[in-house]
């Protein structure tokens, strides 16, 4: 019988489910299976929000306006956070850390492009950071599928 503080530990993970063994195979892939939903469920989340900036091209729709207005670089922001929320999604999600430093990395470019003016604008039409982070989880996910 375990201690019942075990129950209220933050450090130690509980088992939902007591009649598997920790470690075993059943146990390793509920583990993936829930990993994997977790994923799809950042991808949902995120995907049409890719799909916006990226395909539907407001990102460089943004960028026109408020170099349009005098502010070349503002535009910019607005855009990158949005890009970094996707980024988050994946971090919340449980991406690993290897694929976060590349999914920054496209976010980087993409901001340090658009930071040029005229030039990063019609660079956005080209440069697809955000949609290219979402497949980084899709790859994810088929990789804990071949698991």
């Amino acid at each position: 019988m375990e201690p019942i503080d075990r129950l209220f530990r933050k450090d130690v993970e509980t088992d939902l489910r007591p009649d598997v063994p920790s470690g075993s195979d059943i146990q390793k892939g509920t583990d993936i299976t829930r990993r994997i939903a977790t994923v799809r469920g950042a991808i949902s989340r995120t995907e049409k929000l890719a799909d916006l900036l990226d395909k539907k091209f407001l990102d460089p729709l943004v960028g026109w306006l408020f170099e349009a207005i005098g502010f070349p670089i503002i535009g910019d922001i607005p855009t990158t956070i949005a890009g970094l929320y996707i980024v988050f999604e994946a971090k919340r999600a449980g991406i690993p850390n290897i694929k976060i430093v590349q999914m920054l990395a496209n976010v980087g470019l993409d901001f340090a492009v658009d930071l040029i003016p005229i030039f990063g604008n019609i660079a956005d039409f080209f440069v697809k950071s955000n949609v290219a982070n979402v497949e980084i989880m899709k790859r994810y996910v088929e990789e804990l599928e071949r698991r």
